[in-house]
């Protein structure tokens, strides 16, 4: 993505001018999520709870990827895509994606710290998107619902 300066000669805006509010409501929404994925009954989970959780994993999404941090963008977007099976009943949630998604949101607030520093060189937090991917494909019957 393209940022330009506000005083360039081509018109732009400088987009930077926003990344404070956007990482004051990915914080906000990081720490909601966490929030109710602690307090969520894997047995019984609260439908508005889960559409919660999935709707600041939009956001985080959708801010991230209008200031063009790929990286963010790309793992809230495997969070949220199976966020989204969970949603419409496709997969049970279980505690394994609970314990995915705490951790997304560990790598994410790494990621984003990265964003707010951007001297400090990334970690490779790539490993948690396949892993969504792996709960999101998952057959619904082999998940179970207990740790063990």
């Amino acid at each position: 993505m393209e940022t330009h300066s506000a005083g360039s000669s081509d018109g732009g805006i400088d987009v930077t001018q926003f990344h404070a509010v956007f990482f004051e409501e990915a914080d906000e929404h990081l720490s909601n999520m966490e929030t109710l994925l602690l307090e969520i009954d894997v047995a019984a989970p609260d439908e508005e709870a889960v559409n919660a959780v999935f709707r600041a994993a939009h956001s985080i999404k959708g801010g991230s990827g209008m200031f063009g941090f790929n990286d963010v963008t790309d793992l809230t977007h495997e969070a949220e895509t199976l966020l989204d099976r969970v949603r419409k009943g496709q997969l049970p949630l279980t505690v394994q994606i609970v314990d995915t998604m705490l951790e997304t949101g560990d790598a994410l607030k790494a990621q984003l710290a990265v964003r707010r520093a951007p001297t400090r060189r990334s970690a490779a937090l790539r490993w948690l998107q396949p892993r969504c991917a792996i709960w999101r494909n998952a057959v619904p019957t082999s998940l179970g619902k207990s740790r063990g």
